[in-house]
């Protein structure tokens, strides 16, 4: 008998004294046995108590053994049935097995079926509880796949698992629909190298050629959206079975706008830290350099005419005015401080600066402003500086000529993306030439003191523009691929009371 402490059985049996023998066999094993003397009424008790196994006749009244089978086969989640049926019947339990029955015996003369049934009942009630157990494993595993599926499919984190054979995507989340910009079907179409850059894919191959069973690795890598751009992800992988094959999980988080923001504030502490020493230093030097300015003027107008000192004395003036700008570079860098601001015109101020610093040149511009541009609360004077200074740059990257595009447009900021702004209107203002470029390992390090690729450059032109442009609550960003030009782009605060209503 099962290890079930008490069995219920419900015989349909119209046979008095068959009933009543079988079912005290049945008792002296520990199963409690009710008996229905037909399959209607035993229907019925079947519908007010709850019974773990079912006999059934097959010589019955009324709806008979085979109608009765198919009668509990409409039942949701009948007990098991055993038939029970006479000699020369057994094509008939092959039928009621085909019905659904669990197992059948055959009464014989000798009534050696009653010690045999006790068996029979037992491996029945074996075999309900394995597909009892079955069930409820199938139905584990059906939840757990439902949750990874919500997990995985909700996690606000790109995640992607790839075959570590053939390096196909084989599955993504909605978040890395969203975020990368590719469709489902464009990802599962793919592998891994149409997402990383070519120059990482030796080092990432050489990597997962040595991971082990279950290893885990991160790291940061370069993965390129749909609209071109390149983000830097923080990649969390961790080698796993799917689908009978090895694969990889990776959960991919966007660090750019991050790594931007910190870059900016350490920028901004070496520029303040550099503005504070620059400044002392500027300061002293220039009034040496004005001494020595006065000087020489001196020394020329007491040198007789057409004396050899004269080119010697034109030579050192020179030279010391050369000194005396980049002087007046180091002071406006340190004395940038809080801009004294006040609502200015984006037309003028860009159109008027360009022309300033391209007047003489080879270099031409044009100008594309939209209609509603809103005005920006700006120090005229330092934002002046800052367009005169990027435009004076595009020239010097066209030296037989070209053609400076300047723009500038609303922008509406929802603090979203990898600007690294605060939410807000702004006004952005981009210069943009037609060059030769900037090399990608020059890029980060364009804004940062001291730092120039000019032979006669001090190193101190934009990073002056980004210091004021930082004291301006804005930003100063550049977009550039070597021989293709460059293009930077300012965002300034819009002014709230020259923009239109909401």
């Amino acid at each position: 008998m099962t290890d079930m402490t008490v069995v219920r059985i419900l015989y349909m049996e119209d046979d008095p004294g068959i009933a009543r023998l079988l079912q005290k066999t049945l008792e002296r094993r520990g199963f409690v046995v009710d008996v229905a003397p037909n399959n209607e009424e035993g229907l019925a008790m079947l519908d007010t108590a709850r019974y773990d196994l079912l006999l059934v006749d097959y010589n019955m009244p009324l709806l008979g053994g085979i109608k009765t089978i198919r009668t509990l086969a409409a039942k949701k989640m009948p007990p098991p049935a055993i038939m029970v049926t006479g000699e020369g019947n057994e094509l008939v339990a092959v039928e009621a097995l085909r019905l659904g029955v669990a197992d059948y015996i055959v009464k014989d003369r000798d009534r050696k079926y009653l010690d045999l049934l006790p068996s029979v009942i037992d491996q029945v009630l074996h075999k309900q509880q394995l597909v009892g157990e079955q069930k409820k494993l199938a139905e584990t595993i059906r939840d757990s796949e439902a949750r990874y599926r919500c997990l995985f499919e909700n996690n606000p984190i790109p995640t992607m698992v790839y075959d570590l054979q053939t390096l196909k995507f084989i599955a993504v989340n909605t978040a890395a629909v969203l975020h990368y910009g590719y469709s489902c079907e464009e990802f599962l179409s793919w592998t891994i190298e149409d997402i990383y850059t070519p120059e990482e894919m030796p080092a990432l191959l050489n990597i997962l050629s040595k991971l082990d069973e279950g290893a885990k690795q991160s790291g940061v890598w370069k993965h390129r959206l749909k609209d071109g751009s390149v983000i830097e992800a923080e990649v969390a992988s961790h080698q796993l079975t799917f689908n009978g094959n090895r694969a990889h999980l990776n959960l991919a988080n966007d660090i750019t706008k991050r790594r931007q923001m910190e870059e900016n504030l350490i920028r901004a502490q070496k520029l303040d830290s550099l503005g504070v020493l620059a400044g002392g230093l500027a300061h002293d030097f220039n009034n040496f350099l004005t001494a020595i300015l006065g000087n020489i003027y001196l020394a020329k107008l007491d040198a007789p005419p057409d004396n050899a000192l004269l080119r010697y004395l034109d030579e050192a003036e020179k030279a010391a005015s050369r000194a005396q700008s980049v002087t007046q570079q180091l002071l406006a860098f340190a004395q940038g401080g809080a801009p004294l601001k006040k609502t200015v015109s984006v037309h003028k101020l860009v159109r008027e600066s360009a022309s300033f610093a391209l007047h003489g040149s080879k270099v031409k511009y044009e100008h594309h402003f939209s209609p509603d541009l809103w005005n920006v609360e700006a120090d005229e004077g330092q934002i002046g500086q800052v367009i005169y200074h990027l435009v004076m740059n595009a020239d010097q990257a066209m030296p037989e000529g070209g053609t400076v595009v300047l723009v500038a447009e609303n922008v509406a900021h929802s603090g979203a993306g990898r600007l690294p702004l605060r939410a807000g209107d702004y006004v952005r203002i981009t210069v943009s030439d037609q060059g030769v470029g900037i090399p990608e390992e020059y890029r980060e390090k364009i804004f940062d003191p001291y730092f120039t690729t000019k032979q006669k450059g001090s190193g101190l032109g934009l990073a002056t523009c980004y210091s004021i442009i930082q004291r301006h609550e804005g930003l100063l960003i550049v977009e550039s691929q070597s021989g293709k030009g460059a293009t930077f782009s300012v965002y300034l605060p819009a002014s709230a009371c020259t923009k239109p209503a909401a």
